[in-house]
């Protein structure tokens, strides 16, 4: 079995990385031929849209768990959004309303196309 770029992205999983390797540990006791590696990056880049799983991108509960969920609108910074490049290297937190911010990315994101935005969560210090 071979589980590939593990990644423990989200505020829920964060601190899990134990528990998984432990996960590993007893299937290796129990023979199986177990290989995993590990997201390698203390940060991620993803298009807005991934951060709403549940793609209710209009909804605002569904918008701020997203956020919620990435660590808070402190940990999330806008890297590119070519409709408005004066965003980029700005955190959510520091753009007013970032529940309403992010559904206004989704739905241009819908409508024009375009080059999605990205985002970059900071790192946790707990992996």
């Amino acid at each position: 079995m071979d589980h590939s770029h593990i990644k423990l992205g989200t505020v829920a999983v964060q601190g899990k990385a134990p528990e998984y390797i432990r996960v590993i540990e007893e299937a290796r006791n129990r023979g199986v031929d177990f290989l995993a590696d590990c997201y390698p990056y203390d940060r991620l880049a993803l298009n807005l849209k991934v951060t709403v799983p549940d793609k209710q991108y209009e909804n605002p509960k569904s918008v701020a768990k997203a956020i919620a969920d990435l660590g808070g609108p402190d940990h999330l910074t806008v890297t590119e959004f070519k409709p408005n490049n004066s965003y980029a290297g700005h955190s959510l937190a520091e753009i007013a309303n970032p529940t309403n911010f992010l559904q206004q990315i989704c739905s241009f994101e819908s409508s024009a196309k375009a080059t999605p935005p990205t985002l970059k969560p900071k790192s946790s210090a707990t992996p």
